[in-house]
């Protein structure tokens, strides 16, 4: 794990603590304002490197060839110093993952990590884990420990801008289907692999024929924003200020950004607490609203993740071993070990996927045979198929056979007796799967 931080030691320190208890193997901690920091002196743990990034750490540091900026010199804009140590990370990495996050964002899984990383396919870059936001009941953190205390966040896996303006009605508040910090999520990368372009987000390997930003839907990032609302006033002050260089805000962050700086300048700081009330406090009843309408989830129930892959007839998608193919099958089916639940695994703008199972620990992948009919691999590679998402969260799963000149592409399809083959060039409703 890698991360750039300019934060108070306690934070750091539970940001730590957090990681260590997840398991993971070294923790690569970039202290971006290191004459503020004394961290690396509280903290003895072979599992914990820090690089203090003074003026000496950036003249001596080695300048890697996807970076746009002056060898020597400390980059002014903070995400060019967050790619040059991702990049610095993975070049002394030692495991063959690497997650990139910020000192607000904390890793949720829902299983084994290591067992998830280990079903990912040989020929995939890096997998995406997608955020949720944080949001608070009643009334904001004490302290900055108690920030992480929430059980409540924003999701996106629904996307519907006139709910969420609903709930937040003033227009410079721009939001982004609810959230207000990044929507893409972070990247496990293959250390293995050279990148061609860096980024906070989703890096892009330099080999072309390797696929990246699968979306990990066994884990989250929960993003605690705002944090407290002392902090997220002072940092609103410091880009009124130009404190801090931040160029690449997306559009949305950028209008609201304004928005909020403006009228600090007009009415003054009292303005933003009560914006910050507005954006990250919810009375019982916009919770509840929140809650129902799956805008809104609590961690500690599970079934908002993790769902059997169905069709729009309540069918789940299963390998039969037995038949060698995926059949369309009732829950009752699962009770016997001959069906195994698929997995859909989409990239990060749902226009690919690739189907796998976990069979006796080990992931397995799809693929299609050249009459439609989807199939087990033989390999560890998958074989990567198109994608479409409806707006209401539904996709359909496309197989182009390249290598039959004489068939157009066709949508899978799961029709009534149970049977499922890549055999219709339109998507109807036979045609479209929840995942």
């Amino acid at each position: 794990m890698v991360t750039t931080v300019k934060a108070p030691d306690e934070l750091i320190e539970r940001f730590i603590n957090h990681y260590v208890n997840l398991g993971v193997s070294k923790m690569y901690i970039f202290l971006d304002a290191p004459m503020d920091q004394d961290i690396y002196n509280k903290i003895d743990d072979d599992r914990v490197v820090f690089f203090l990034c003074d003026d000496n750490f950036w003249k001596d540091r080695e300048h890697f060839h996807p970076l746009r900026y002056k060898k020597g010199e400390r980059p002014d804009y903070v995400e060019y110093r967050q790619y040059h140590n991702l990049l610095h990370a993975s070049s002394i990495c030692e495991t063959e993952w690497l997650l990139n996050v910020d000192i607000d964002e904390l890793l949720f899984p829902l299983s084994n990590i290591e067992d998830e990383l280990s079903y990912v396919p040989d020929n995939v870059f890096s997998v995406l884990v997608r955020p949720l936001e944080a949001v608070y009941l009643n009334k904001e953190p004490e302290s900055l420990i108690n920030t992480f205390d929430t059980r409540y966040f924003k999701s996106r896996r629904k996307i519907d801008y006139d709910f969420w303006n609903g709930i937040y009605p003033d227009e410079g508040l721009k939001h982004k289907s609810g959230f207000f910090g990044h929507v893409t999520g972070k990247s496990f990368i293959r250390t293995s692999e050279d990148i061609f372009r860096p980024s906070c987000h989703l890096p892009v390997p330099m080999n072309e024929s390797f696929a990246h930003g699968f979306v990990m839907n066994s884990m989250f990032i929960l993003h605690f924003e705002a944090m407290t609302r002392p902090l997220f006033v002072q940092k609103m002050i410091n880009r009124a200020g130009k404190v801090y260089n931040t160029p690449f805000l997306d559009e949305a962050s950028k209008i609201r950004t304004k928005y909020l700086t403006d009228r600090y300048a007009e009415s003054g700081e009292e303005s933003l607490h009560d914006a910050y009330l507005k954006m990250h406090v919810f009375d019982e009843d916009k919770m509840s609203k929140c809650l129902e309408t799956g805008f809104v989830v609590n961690i500690d129930d599970r079934e908002f993740a993790n769902k059997n892959v169905t069709n729009t007839h309540g069918d789940i998608m299963a390998y039969s071993v037995r038949e060698d193919m995926v059949k369309a099958v009732d829950e009752a089916a699962l009770d016997n070990a001959n069906f195994i639940p698929i997995r859909i695994t989409a990239n990060y703008n749902s226009s690919e996927c690739f189907i796998s199972f976990i069979q006796n620990g080990k992931a397995s992948f799809v693929c299609s045979d050249r009459d439609g009919v989807p199939r087990k691999s033989k390999g560890n590679f998958a074989q990567v198929f198109g994608l479409k998402k409806d707006k209401n969260g539904l996709v359909a799963i496309k197989f182009d056979f390249k290598n039959d000149e004489k068939r157009n592409p066709q949508f899978l399809s799961a029709n009534r007796s149970g049977s499922v083959a890549f055999s219709k060039e339109v998507a109807n409703d036979w045609e479209r799967f929840s995942v």
